[in-house]
């Protein structure tokens, strides 16, 4: 019997050691605290995270729990009521006062212990100091908030922005429309002034005149009926802008047309002079190419090429153009305009041909400005 007693004694001790090493070691704080807010035992880690010197500090200084420690006085109170009320633990993170007053976040675990009948005895639990990690919570929602604040910030600029490109669009297409405008309006009085004039020779000038204008208002009509405002498709531009010169210079059926287009997208600063060299090519030929009521056949060709370069060729099979003919000295305006505006395009023109004329243009595509 006696035996056996020493050996429960010395079990109890070396569990007694055992678990007062963890309570002396541990890095959490382990507390028992009276129901009226008195510290009854704090281990060394409770007092460190507290900042009270040594554990015997903390339960001598510390004589009302409610006032000395916790930032908000109600919390305590709080607290007590939901353990009477619930059995189990409890964990709440609260602001808690250090010694020296310096407020500190705590993540507590506390329960209420009981004696047999049910009473209160005390309050045990853990104290862990979670000031970093709620710093570290409070600094991300800081830059969520940040985040969201430039986020809505950066949504009310898109807003000013597409509300800017509409009212830039809506001005664009005014803009065109009204150039359009005043760009027919002088070709319809250039046809009132022609309507005038008995000399032919002089007519025609006047009639020139008027075509070399009408093409650069077909492109400002056509980047007014599309949504795009700063890119013209050349291909539709230039079958339409031919169709509309074959019926101002020879009788229906007499010239046949073709087209070899492809799609090809250029700014506004590149369709003009484009129109106007097809516009001067396809004029000359209509009128030289095909005298005395010939028949023949006019092609307008357009390609791009995946080195940037597009190539614009105007070619007829009439009766071509004398071979003693230097077309780039020529003193013609039609031909001159055309050289310069090719220049303007920083390409090139070749002539071939016989019988006929093969006009090929060559110039590298530039990005529209946007």
């Amino acid at each position: 019997m006696a035996a056996r007693i020493d050996e429960q004694i010395r079990i109890a001790r070396e569990a007694e050691l055992k678990y007062r090493g963890i309570f002396e070691n541990t890095t959490e704080g382990i507390f028992l605290t009276s129901c009226e807010g008195r510290f009854l035992l704090a281990n060394p880690a409770i007092a460190r995270i507290l900042g009270y010197d040594a554990p015997e500090e903390l339960v001598a200084s510390v004589t009302d729990i409610s006032r000395q420690l916790y930032v908000n006085h109600d919390d305590r109170e709080k607290i007590f009521s939901k353990l009477l009320a619930h059995n189990g633990v409890t964990e709440c993170e609260l602001k808690f006062y250090r010694k020296d007053k310096q407020q500190i976040w705590v993540l507590l675990r506390i329960r209420l212990i009981r004696d047999e009948k049910g009473a209160p005895l005390h309050l045990e639990g853990l104290l862990t100091d979670i000031t970093d990690r709620k710093r570290a919570e409070e600094a991300l929602q800081q830059a969520y908030k940040s985040l969201e604040q430039k986020v809505a910030e950066r949504t009310a600029a898109n807003q000013q922005l597409q509300e800017a490109l509409a009212e830039r669009e809506v001005l664009l297409k005014e803009i065109h429309h009204r150039v359009k405008n005043n760009l027919q309006i002088i070709a319809s009085l250039l046809d009132l002034q022609t309507d005038a004039i008995i000399d032919d020779h002089t007519r025609g000038y006047f009639l020139e005149s008027r075509n070399r204008i009408q093409a650069m208002a077909m492109i400002h009509e056509m980047l007014y009926q599309t949504n795009d405002l700063v890119v013209i498709d050349l291909a539709r531009y230039l079958e339409r802008l031919t169709s509309s010169l074959l019926p101002l210079y020879v009788s229906e059926g007499r010239i046949s047309l073709l087209f070899e287009l492809r799609e090809v997208a250029i700014g506004l600063d590149e369709a003009i002079p484009c129109g106007l060299i097809v516009n001067e090519l396809v004029s000359n030929c209509l009128k030289y190419a095909f005298p005395d009521g010939r028949q023949g056949t006019l092609k307008v060709g357009l390609n791009a090429a995946d080195d940037g370069m597009v190539t614009l060729t105007v070619e007829d099979d009439g009766v071509g153009l004398p071979q003693v003919l230097d077309f780039k000295e020529v003193e013609t305006l039609g031909l001159q305009l055309v050289n310069l505006l090719v220049k303007q395009l920083w390409g090139t023109i070749e002539l071939t041909g016989s019988p006929g004329a093969l006009f090929k243009i060559r110039f590298p595509k530039h990005q529209a400005n946007l």
